[in-house]
Parts: structure tokens; sequence; C-alpha cells
């Protein structure tokens, strides 16, 4: 982030300049982009064109045409659009985001692509790990990179709260049932700390379809949260699934000693957890050997 501050704040002078303001329309990699370069995914995007470029590799070599996906924290879509891409046109992406400030945001980016969005899902909601009915939360949403935005951010990963009001709250389990879906490939969640609450609401979900998961971990977050980080790991390990570092290929520490050890303070991997029976124990061998190669180039900016 302080680097996405720098080159924001060397690149809105020039544009200032140039009689143009933080938003603006552009096409990367063949999407179109509403973005905010105030923003650092947007900026990411704008950049680089796209967000973690390792894990949208991902994406491609685990999906085909007709896969379902679950996007869990879709924010404005840097990963919605590129998973609908990948499973597109007769796939199916189901799009989780709470506060109303993403969502809109997601929306929006949908309209400019409309082959795309037909195989979207967007639920204003976020997932827990039972039906209870606590008071509505707020939900990390925007990284402001400039100006008085970057008031009442985050200390460390800098991200802002945004109001999570209108959404609804569902498990995965229960959605998945009650919206009569019967497979689902891989999940992307990126919650900001809030990983095992969702995946805890997700066991039936990952026994019977035993998906692939392309998670955020980050420690320093995960233990703003008491046994957060221990939860995932044992749940992660009950259900027979191993760790992979997304960037580097390398498998990642099944342990929370060993992922504290392994990822700096502060910062936080994106790791692919795959199931070691059912599915993942079934990956072609092409395919299983292409993600245990490293991955030195897949280097990302990260939230």
């Amino acid at each position: 982030m302080a680097v996405a501050s720098l080159l924001c704040r060397s690149l809105m002078p020039l544009r200032r300049l140039a009689g143009l303001g933080s938003e603006l329309e552009a096409t990367r990699g063949g999407i179109q982009w509403h973005l905010d370069l105030t923003e650092g995914v947007d900026l990411a995007i704008y950049l680089f064109g796209r967000f973690e470029s390792g894990t949208v590799r991902v994406f491609r070599r685990l999906l085909r045409p007709g896969s379902v996906v679950v996007d869990i924290g879709a924010n404005s879509g840097a990963n919605t659009l590129e998973l609908a891409r990948c499973v597109a046109p007769s796939g199916r992406v189901v799009a989780f985001e709470p506060t109303r400030y993403a969502v809109e945001r997601l929306r929006r980016n949908l309209e400019l692509n409309p082959t795309l969005s037909r195989v979207v899902t967007v639920e204003h909601a976020f997932l827990v790990d039972d039906d209870s009915r606590e008071p509505m939360p707020e939900f990390y949403a925007s990284w402001p990179l400039t100006g008085e935005t970057t008031v009442d951010v985050h200390r460390d990963h800098r991200g802002q709260l945004k109001s999570a009001e209108g959404a609804s709250r569902w498990t995965l389990d229960r959605y998945v049932k009650d919206k009569n879906i019967d497979s689902v490939r891989l999940i992307k969640l990126d919650v900001d700390g809030l990983e095992w609450s969702v995946l805890k609401g997700a066991g039936k979900t990952l026994a019977r379809f035993q998906p692939f998961i392309v998670m955020e971990l980050a420690p320093y977050v995960l233990d703003e949260r008491e046994g957060s980080l221990e939860g995932i790991v044992e749940l992660m390990r009950e259900a027979s699934y191993d760790f992979t570092d997304v960037s580097s290929g390398d498998k990642v520490p099944m342990s929370a000693d060993g992922l504290r050890a392994k990822i700096p303070q502060g910062a936080g991997i994106n790791v692919l957890a795959r199931p070691m029976r059912g599915r993942g124990a079934g990956i072609p061998e092409a395919v299983s050997n292409e993600l245990d190669a490293p991955r030195g180039e897949d280097h990302h900016l990260q939230e």
C-alpha cells in the first residue's frame, strides 16, 4: 500500500494538469473497468492490467467453461470478472459482497461487460458460520491512497470500513442448499480476517464438492480475532486439504506457528487450498505439475 500511495501521488498531479479526475473507464486485458485511481485495487488494474496476476493464473489453470465458482468478498469485481471469463459462457459465478459501497461498483463493472455479466449472480450479502442474528457489522471495502479518505483506516493494511446495511446473511451451506447448487469447482475467499467464520459455515459444501479454495492468509489480521488462524488450519486439516503458496508454488505449513514464521508481520499471502482426496486427487498430471512449479514471476500487489 505504501508503494501504491507513492504511485498514486505521482500520477494524480499529472492527470490534474491534463484536466482529468481520478475516475475513468479503461479496458485492460479485454475487460472494461470503471476505475478510481485513488483506490489501491483499481490502481493495480490500471497500471498492471489486472489485480494479483498470480491468482488469476491459478484461476485459468483450474477453471473451464461450465465451472461453478463462489467469489466471497467480491468487492468491485477485480476477481469476479476474471472468474467469469474463465467459466463463460456456460458456467456460473456467485459473487458475495456485503457493502453497498462495493456492490454498486461491482454492478457498474458488470454492466460494462454484458457478456460476462450473464454468468454472474451478485448477492448483496455476507457469509457467516451460523444463522444467528447479530448486530449488522461493517466490512473493509475500500483501500484509499490519498487525501482525506485515508482517515479512519486500519493501522496496518490501510483498509477502510464500510456499512453492510441492507445486506442479507447466509451460511454457504444454507445458500448452496436453498439455491439448489449442484457443483462448486472453486471458492475464492478474501474477507480480511473473517475467513474462519465463513469456512465454519461451509463444512457440508467442502465435504460434498471438494472445491479448490483460493484465499488470503494474513496472520496479523486473523490474530485480531483470537484463535481464527488456528481454527482455519484445524478445519482445513480435518477436511483433508493442503496449502500451496500461489506466488511461489511452494507448499505452505499446515500449522498456525509455521504460517506465522513464514509470513512476515504485517503481510499476507494468497494460498491455494487443495483437497488431498476426491477432486484434488484427480487433478490431471499436467495441471498438478504446473500448480506445483515455482512461480517466481507472480509477485502481486497485496491489499
